[in-house]
């Protein structure tokens, strides 16, 4: 009976364990982009999530709160943050530039472990940076 009891009690904490690791590890923190770029200190090496515009293509994978049009040329707003493998988990409304080579500017949802601080992205011109966390 007692040993009926123990494995029990193991199984429970066991399970309570597993509810608490899962639950911290698929937890992130919905940040509003305006609020992640102009307090970027309140979310350093936070696992984030943000909506935003995507811009991807030859030497571009990043993120702006919105996009603007020069010419026939659309570009993201700055400031952008870099995206380092976060994980898209949700896009619509996608369109590509006419440009060449053409960039895809897509709304989306966007997780990832947010920096600051350092250079990152292409050549290190971004102030920014989401990256997926297993890089």
């Amino acid at each position: 009976m007692k040993l009926i009891l123990m494995k029990r009690a193991l199984l429970i904490v066991i399970g309570l364990l597993l509810t608490l690791l899962i639950n911290g590890c698929a937890r992130s923190m919905e940040v509003d982009i305006d609020d992640l770029l102009s307090s970027p200190q309140s979310y350093q090496g936070e696992e984030i999530c943000t909506e935003g515009v995507y811009a991807s293509g030859l030497e571009i994978n990043a993120l702006g709160a919105s996009t603007y049009q020069r010419g026939d040329a659309v570009y993201l707003t700055e400031p952008v943050i870099w995206l380092e493998r976060a994980e898209i988990r949700s896009s619509t409304d996608c369109f590509s530039s006419t440009t060449t080579p053409p960039v895809e500017f897509c709304k989306v949802t966007v997780c990832g472990l947010f920096e600051f601080g350092a250079n990152y992205g292409h050549v290190g011109a971004y102030d920014y940076q989401l990256r997926g966390a297993n890089y």
